[in-house]
């Protein structure tokens, strides 16, 4: 999609990068448990299918992305868009994620900047996301990149703390 300077790319995902969506996916669920629905015990039992599969629908049409971030050549982030159903013309934000050794480098907000873009392309006018109420460097982030908290408060089972709603009006 766009290289960003020399070590940062940011791209959609392919359908080939089912292994590298594993990889990055299960980077995530290990470094950062608490911050997603999924653990990393699920997800790790996945075959190699499936993983192929989420590439294949992840990689074009205008309802669902997935941004893969790379830094040095090396998987360094994810974020995924979906368009909502019942409201065209908003889109979630979800599986926000930068590998450790690339946190504080902007990846986060290179990410957010272009699922954004890819989402005015697409159509859209506004996303949504939670946060995790403890999440304190997401959160953040979100707001740095104009997201601001929206009232809705959402717990999952399982979860240490409420998840908090986050929304971004995109202008023309």
């Amino acid at each position: 999609m766009a290289t960003l300077d020399h070590q940062l790319e940011i791209r959609r995902i392919t359908a080939q990068d089912g292994p590298v969506l594993r990889s990055i996916r299960l980077a995530a669920l290990r470094t950062d448990p608490d911050a997603f629905g999924s653990t990393y015990a699920d997800q790790a039992s996945y075959p190699a299918s499936r993983w192929q599969a989420m590439a294949v629908d992840a990689a074009h049409g205008a309802d669902s992305c997935l941004l893969l971030a790379f830094r040095g050549g090396q998987p360094a982030g994810m974020v995924r868009s979906v368009r909502d159903p019942r409201r065209p013309r908003v889109f979630g934000v979800y599986s926000v994620w930068v590998a450790p050794a690339a946190r504080r480098a902007g990846v986060g907000r290179a990410l957010l900047d272009a699922i954004e873009e890819w989402v005015r392309t697409a159509g859209g006018s506004s996303l949504e996301l939670t946060v995790m109420e403890d999440g304190d460097a997401a959160q953040a982030l979100y707001e740095a990149s104009g997201y601001r908290f929206d009232g809705r408060r959402e717990r999952e089972i399982g979860a240490r703390a409420a998840e908090l709603g986050m929304s971004k009006s995109l202008s023309s």
